[in-house]
């Protein structure tokens, strides 16, 4: 899944209590990236909190500065140092497996690229910046053509995309959660509780226990859960009660089959609405995008 935080210019740093939040709920490796003296500058690859916070704390970020993080949590490839974000705009594997470098263009990812191929070395997000993003004629346009941007919004479909560049400036892909209490933005609400997966195995069986920051402790346990299933969140309620087996919410009842247009399992047939790309309309026959060239003309 992973988290994204931007820290805009004019806004406080984000709390220790928030940082080590984002880390604890995506923990498989952090990194940051700034602007300084007309270079983007990334620093990434600290696998423990404690390492990146001492890190930030040399940084002496202020109210002045533009800083965006990442904490990962690995869908894709292996969880290593390298495979943390931010990354520069390039399709030279060295310096995408870079952790200390100088950049025009920055970019972190919060989604899954589900029709790219990954590799021994690079993750489905490396994977995306080498062959389709560094393009010389996408590489150019990121911050020159609104037009031809939002074709690469569509077709990175749900994902969070940022994009920071050595003026200062930043662009988004998809919806983000403005945060009124600090200013901050957020690719997710990871930032706001501690969630913890306690598994009871008996008879096959599992309970989920979620903890929560505010004092408040919330059971579920579903007697139907199998260690075969796999469950993730539900795109509607944003409940981990999502079975992929069965395309349905054991929370709110949502029953998922194949969208016409992102082919994710997420299309709601009731309502006519996917909750993963935000397709509205009936559902339709349409092939499936199948090839990483299809992802800028398909749309």
């Amino acid at each position: 899944m992973c988290i994204i935080i931007l820290k805009k210019q004019g806004i406080n740093l984000p709390s220790k209590k928030i940082l080590k939040t984002c880390f604890n709920n995506n923990n498989d490796g952090a990194g940051f990236m700034y602007v300084k003296n007309n270079h983007v500058i990334i620093d990434k690859g600290y696998m423990s909190f404690k390492s990146f916070y001492k890190k930030l704390q040399k940084k002496q970020f202020t109210i002045d500065d533009i800083v965006i993080y990442h904490f990962r949590l690995a869908t894709s490839g292996d969880k290593t140092p390298k495979q943390c974000h931010p990354f520069p705009i390039s399709n030279n594997e060295n310096r995408l497996n870079a952790l200390n470098l100088k950049t025009d263009i920055g970019f972190a990812h919060n989604g899954i690229f589900s029709h790219i191929d990954v590799t021994k070395t690079l993750s489905d997000t490396m994977v995306f910046i080498k062959d389709i993003l560094s393009e010389k004629t996408i590489r150019a346009n990121i911050f020159n053509n609104s037009v031809f941007f939002s074709l690469v919004e569509k077709a990175t479909l749900s994902s969070k995309l940022i994009f920071l560049n050595n003026k200062g400036k930043y662009k988004t892909t998809g919806v983000w959660i403005n945060d009124k209490a600090t200013g901050l933005r957020f690719s997710n609400d990871t930032y706001d509780f501690n969630y913890t997966n306690i598994w009871n195995s008996y008879n096959s069986t599992y309970q989920h226990e979620y903890g929560f920051q505010q004092g408040e402790t919330k059971k579920f346990a579903y007697a139907d859960y199998t260690e075969n299933e796999a469950i993730t969140n539900c795109p509607k309620c944003f409940d981990n009660s999502y079975d992929m087996d069965t395309f349905k919410c054991h929370k709110c009842g949502l029953e998922g089959t194949e969208c016409p247009k992102c082919s994710s399992e997420y299309y709601s047939v009731e309502n006519k609405e996917c909750y993963h790309c935000g397709y509205q309309g009936e559902k339709a026959i349409m092939l499936p995008r199948t090839n990483k060239d299809d992802y800028l003309t398909n749309y």
